[in-house]
């Protein structure tokens, strides 16, 4: 093991005190940068503290920086919430600079602080709810620039004198002038590089949000929030479930090859969208999972990635409502269509496949047969197994169709799924 990995070892406990299990990994990075960065002030402030040549007000302020980043680091890792930590950090901090700044000017660049609040602020708690720091912190300043004109320079109004008498390092022939224009200069800097990180920062976030609304249309919400929470740098895990009680939808459209040799190829794929565009609206609507489309063939699935007790029931619905939106569309007789579909329940083994345009698959026994009842199955009509009528026969009507030829799997019961009672 190298030193730093050695070293790392030994901090990341201590540097993970705010990160929660649920986070994902750019929040658990947030965190870890927080906390890295109050111990280091922290040290900072200690080295200020131990030294001989500072003033009881110095002293105090190094003392009550201190704390308050121990109470920061305490906010998180009581509430495992980043906003609430930085809220408590700005709170002490901002009266800590504005006073020292006001005892002492700019000796030791402090004022520094402010101008980086705002712009921690973007990172730590998002651009939208930085604004209210970077108007705290313009407040402050505006404070700063009123009060400080009337304070002696000669001795502090706290009765103590501090090291540098004139407030500032440069002797300038009007020092309440050149002490707003410094403060001036900083409320640019800080506006100019506030402006720059947020607007940077929400490009970013437009940015993910619109990868994130691409993978949703590839895989199901929590198997994507499980790939995009692996860290950079770090394999991916093998995604693969067991879910053992779902149900399957395959549906085909009869009639479709046929006319998509009298269609042109742009009137073809528009009808082809038309339909799977409602499919897909149908299926969102009962909370059933598209898997994916193969030529003019759908499939779907109700039960996962997440569980559901009534998955026959929503699946059920899904078919029967699909059937009236193809008998809609062929009303008038321009598209002669028919939809075959099949139904199966059962156990099935879900994951990830591929390194290039991955897909999320399911695979077992179930699936097959779901496969099989729609393919051998007649144009028009909802065919469902045993499995799937024995959970849904208390609430819907079905009509037995008799013992089935299947291929591979010799003669299975069938039943067609006729509505709800």
């Amino acid at each position: 093991m190298t030193p730093w990995r050695t070293v790392w070892t030994r901090l990341e406990p201590v540097l993970s005190l705010g990160v929660d299990p649920g986070d994902d990994a750019q929040l658990r990075r947030f965190k870890t940068i927080f906390t890295a960065t109050m111990m280091a002030i922290m040290a900072y402030s200690l080295v200020f503290f131990a030294a001989q040549d500072r003033s009881v007000i110095e002293h105090s302020i190094d003392l009550t920086a201190m704390l308050g980043c121990l109470a920061t680091l305490g906010v998180l890792y009581r509430t495992k919430t980043l906003p609430w930590a930085f809220a408590t950090l700005v709170a002490i901090a901002l009266p800590i600079l504005a006073a020292y700044y006001l005892v002492h000017g700019n000796r030791d660049g402090d004022l520094y602080f402010i101008i980086l609040i705002p712009i921690a602020a973007v990172t730590f708690v998002g651009p939208r709810k930085s604004r209210a720091y970077f108007g705290l912190c313009l407040a402050t300043l505006a404070v700063i620039v009123l009060v400080d004109p009337f304070l002696p320079r000669s001795a502090h109004p706290w009765g103590v004198t501090p090291v540098n008498p004139d407030g500032w390092l440069f002797h300038a022939p009007d020092k309440y002038r050149f002490r707003t224009i410094e403060l001036i200069s900083y409320f640019s800097t800080m506006a100019i590089l506030y402006l720059l990180s947020h607007g940077g920062a929400s490009a970013l976030k437009e940015a993910n949000k619109r990868a994130e609304i691409l993978l949703l249309n590839i895989l199901p919400k929590p198997i994507a929030e499980r790939l995009s929470s692996t860290e950079l740098g770090k394999q991916a895990e093998t995604i693969v479930d067991r879910y053992e009680h779902v149900s399957i939808l395959f549906a085909d459209l009869v009639g479709f090859t046929e006319l998509s040799r009298k269609m042109e190829p742009g009137e073809l794929v528009l009808l082809l969208n038309t339909l799977f565009s409602e499919f897909d609206r149908i299926t969102a609507r009962h909370g059933v999972e598209k898997i994916k489309t193969i030529g003019d063939a759908y499939m779907a699935v109700s039960g996962l990635p997440a569980p559901d007790d009534r998955h026959a029931e929503h699946i059920a619905d899904v078919a029967l409502e699909m059937v009236e939106a193809v008998d809609r569309l062929s009303a008038d007789g321009r598209h002669p269509l028919k939809l075959r579909i099949g139904l199966n329940s059962g156990p099935v083994v879900a994951g990830v496949i591929g390194l290039n345009k991955f897909a999320y698959d399911l695979w077992g026994e179930t699936v097959n047969t779901a496969n099989r009842m729609e393919s051998h199955g007649r144009p028009g009509i909802i065919q469902s197994s045993q499995t799937t009528y024995d959970l849904l026969k208390d609430k819907y009507r079905f009509a037995a169709l008799g013992d089935v030829e299947v291929k591979g799997y010799g003669t299975l019961p069938a039943w067609q799924l006729m509505g709800r009672k």
